[in-house]
């Protein structure tokens, strides 16, 4: 396997990684704070499942970011590909 294709595995491999880690995390923040917000107030399910679900929202987000973040420059390059063959 050349090594550039290995590279673009592991740069592949370890954006999938960050992707799941940012969501586990942004539920699971978000879930421990309601948890303990509704322990504290009394308010038993409430910050519990509103939290939860702008967790859920936040990490999508967050992952949303960060996957155009990592396709933007794919397709400017394959523009500038496109433009160039149009010129010859």
């Amino acid at each position: 396997m050349p090594s550039e294709g290995r590279e673009d595995v592991l740069v592949i491999l370890t954006m999938v990684g960050q992707l799941g880690l940012i969501m586990v995390g942004a539920v699971a923040g978000g879930l421990l704070a309601g948890f303990y917000l509704d322990r504290w107030l009394g308010t038993e399910p409430l910050f519990t499942i509103a939290l939860t679900a702008a967790g859920i929202g936040g990490g999508m987000l967050a992952v949303y970011r960060m996957v155009m973040k990592a396709v933007q420059p794919q397709a400017d390059s394959d523009n500038e590909h496109s433009a160039e063959s149009e010129r010859e």
